[in-house]
């Protein structure tokens, strides 16, 4: 069974979950290591002898042809077998990808005719994967939270030419195995592990001959240069990204890119592959950029659980918008164009655009976050926009106001679940009103719901960062006879009435926090 949901986000819309691809078994015949003739785990003399014995000598076929090319030219010749001896005794190059001295076995990144029927093999239980373009922050700011770009189709996604995406890798350790993944490069945490991780695309990202990568090579070392790791150590999911600038080498020119990813564990299990198309469109819509920054001028670091940037009332803050030129050429953009709508609005209103002053940028502006102008407890979503002559960039930024169960959620229980949710008779044996919040919480928080089918997407009634996974938030919001959620009963709370929108999003907001005490 593959991984149960993701985080990613859609533009334009609250935070969905999105289903992880099920995973499939990998056959043997996919995976070998160059070189190891002989299946025996090393790379020596024997394999040498081994192609020599089949080509020459009438010795068997070697189990996986692919891996008895060991020069990678797409046949089993006399070159082969020189290409091993010359490795090991002459200091000549190392058989190419997949490499014999790799933890796990590997795909072949080159086409040709041959097979390996009876390959190095990975065992059965795969990890699951997602895979999808998302937003990119500014280069200095860590997030882990992103809105999806533009779907026009099914796995079809949509970026303006010049403007900076990222790409998102969400896998979960199969549930089976448990088995850990280890996608950054041990020896360079700043470096994505190409043994473990293997990201692709099917066509030039910028000039290779100036910083960019050819068609086909690895995109594996270019992930978490600029955007931090993270990793769920309950649910044993793991985020990989990569940013790619549109000023920067690997900003692609407009045209349709098809990328692919997969991952393999510690048991050498391997994803199915994830794959997506990108339509890169002409633009010369201005990159921009927000974050928020300290008194003394630095860059706060966002939350490490949801990646989105966490204020606190009494703590000076000052909202950043910056806009920057197209990255393929365009306009200067026009600081007085600038529009920052707050969703839901802040005490003092929802367009903050009269508050934004001008910083020591040509197209910086900047706030003070306070007293009404500060945004209302739990998640507001900012719409940014900035023109360019005549062409306009919208990006959405997310400012995050903590909520805690004990002084926002527990309250909310008290006066809406009194009564059938508390001793001596709750129903469905679930304490909401309690004396002890402890208890309460621990009964919601990572816990099984005892209404919903197995195969629903929302198995927990909290489950910390996914309320489209949480059962809880569905009752309340009225989808739990969705199909794919399938529940039963009553939408809750049932003889109090509904909770309003405001209450409704305090508990949403709280799960999409990480349900914190």
């Amino acid at each position: 069974m593959g991984p149960p949901g993701s985080t990613l986000e859609r533009a334009g819309a609250a935070t969905v979950a999105i289903a992880l691809a099920l995973a499939t078994t990998v056959t043997a015949g996919d995976l070998f290591r160059r070189g190891d003739v002989n299946s025996d785990g090393v790379l020596d003399i024997s394999d040498a002898v081994a192609i020599f014995g089949f080509l020459f000598l009438g010795a068997d076929t070697p189990a996986c042809l692919d891996a008895a090319d060991a020069n990678d030219d797409g046949s089993n010749d006399l070159s082969d077998g020189v290409a091993i001896l010359n490795f090991l005794f002459q200091g000549g190059p190392q058989p190419p990808t997949p490499r014999f001295d790799a933890a796990c076995p590997g795909r072949d990144p080159t086409a040709d005719a041959l097979d390996c029927a009876g390959g190095s093999g990975a065992p059965r239980s795969p990890p699951g994967i997602d895979f999808a373009p998302v937003t990119a922050p500014p280069p200095r700011v860590r997030e882990r939270s992103r809105w999806l770009l533009e779907e026009t189709g099914p796995g079809v996604f949509r970026v303006e030419e010049g403007t900076s995406f990222a790409l998102l890798v969400e896998a979960q350790s199969n549930e089976d195995t448990l088995a850990p993944l280890s996608l950054v490069e041990p020896d360079d945490p700043r470096d994505g592990n190409p043994d473990t991780l293997d990201v692709r695309c099917d066509r030039n990202l910028g000039d290779p001959s100036a910083g960019g990568v050819a068609a086909g090579d690895s995109l594996a070392p270019f992930f978490f240069r600029d955007i931090d790791a993270w990793e769920d150590p309950v649910y044993l999911i793991t985020q990989a990204s990569m940013r790619i600038a549109g000023d920067g080498p690997l900003a692609p020119a407009p045209g349709s890119y098809r990328f692919t990813a997969s991952v393999v564990d510690a048991r050498c299990a391997r994803s199915e592959t994830a794959s997506f198309t990108l339509v890169v469109e002409p633009s010369s819509a201005p990159e921009v950029q927000v974050w928020t920054e300290d008194a003394a001028g630095a860059v706060r670091p966002h939350d490490p659980g949801t990646g989105n940037a966490r204020v606190t009332a009494g703590e000076p803050v000052t909202l950043v918008v910056e806009g920057l030129p197209n990255g393929r050429g365009g306009a200067a953009p026009d600081p007085s164009s600038l529009s920052v709508i707050a969703d839901p609005a802040f005490p003092a209103g929802a367009d903050l655009t009269p508050r934004f002053g001008p910083g020591d940028r040509p197209a910086r502006l900047e706030m003070t976050l306070d007293g009404e102008w500060f945004p209302c407890p739990g998640n507001t979503d900012l719409l940014v926009s900035m023109r360019a002559g005549d062409a306009e960039r919208t990006v959405r930024f997310r400012l995050e106001t903590p909520l805690g169960f004990a002084a926002d959620i527990a309250p909310i229980f008290r006066v809406s679940c009194t009564g059938c949710h508390e001793e001596p008779g709750p129903d469905k044996g679930l304490v909401l009103v309690d004396p002890s919040l402890d208890r309460i919480y621990r009964n919601i928080v990572n816990v099984f719901a005892s209404e919903p089918a197995i195969t629903s997407i929302a198995p927990l009634l909290v489950w910390p960062y996914f309320p489209e996974r949480s059962y809880l938030v569905h009752k309340i919001r009225g989808t739990f006879l969705d199909p794919d959620v399938a529940g039963e009963g009553r939408r809750m709370p049932a003889d109090e009435g509904f909770l309003d929108e405001t209450t409704e999003k305090l508990i949403i907001d709280w799960v999409a926090q990480g349900a914190p005490r």
